[in-house]
């Protein structure tokens, strides 16, 4: 998507409302649709196209921006923001750096302090760095500058739907079926397991390293 038209079309709309009156989030999106269906340079644009507009201009005044669609996608675990111009997700255990950007660093700042105040909490230069979890339990990192060197940065951990099973991680290579047979009968003899490092799901590594204890 052309950044300059969503930017004009989101400055068209925010002339043409006073956004901080009641309107309703229906009277916003039927406005912003009859802005963007009646630009005569977007009728190339597929419906489809139009939709993905109409809903991205909706989102930057009553969602999260360019975020709300990678929150709202239940596939998504991960959603890491380096700067306004660095935007990456995880899915399906691949980390995926996007096309989509926050036009700009104020409007990255702006997001952050619209989430951090749905759950009561504060950041700031004197407290330039917040832990939280939203209300979907999601947790969320936030860090800003002088500590960010690059502008704030902010980490969503999601928790997909279905808990992650031991076939599920077999399935996706993150390891072999020697180690999650041997993980399996430590869980069910009541084994205390520590798990520390990259290495450990490594079925040689973890081998040599178990030390036999009594179970639970």
């Amino acid at each position: 998507m052309d950044e300059e038209i969503f930017i004009s079309i989101r400055n068209e709309v925010r002339a043409g409302l006073d956004i901080t009156s009641a309107i309703s989030n229906r009277e916003l999106m039927q406005y912003i649709e009859e802005i963007v269906w009646g630009r005569p340079e977007l009728r190339e644009l597929t419906a489809s196209a139009r939709r993905i507009l109409v809903r991205r201009v909706y989102d930057s005044f009553r969602g999260l921006d360019v975020l709300q669609p990678l929150v709202d996608n239940p596939a998504i675990t991960e959603i890491m923001i380096n700067s306004h111009k660095d935007v990456f997700i995880e899915q399906d255990g691949e980390v995926t750096r996007l096309e989509v950007h926050f036009e700009s660093q104020s409007r990255l700042e702006d997001i952050i302090q619209t989430i951090v105040g749905t759950v009561n909490r504060v950041v700031n230069e004197s407290s330039p760095i917040v832990d939280a979890r939203l209300k979907d339990g999601s947790r969320v990192n936030i860090v800003l500058p002088p500590i960010a060197l690059k502008g704030p940065t902010m980490t969503i951990r999601k928790f997909p739907e279905s808990p992650m099973t031991m076939d599920n991680l077999v399935s996706r290579g993150a390891l072999n079926q020697e180690t999650a047979d041997l993980l399996r009968t430590l869980v069910i003899g009541k084994y205390n397991i520590f798990i520390s490092g990259g290495d450990w799901l490594r079925q040689d590594y973890l081998s040599k390293c178990l030390v036999p204890v009594h179970p639970c």
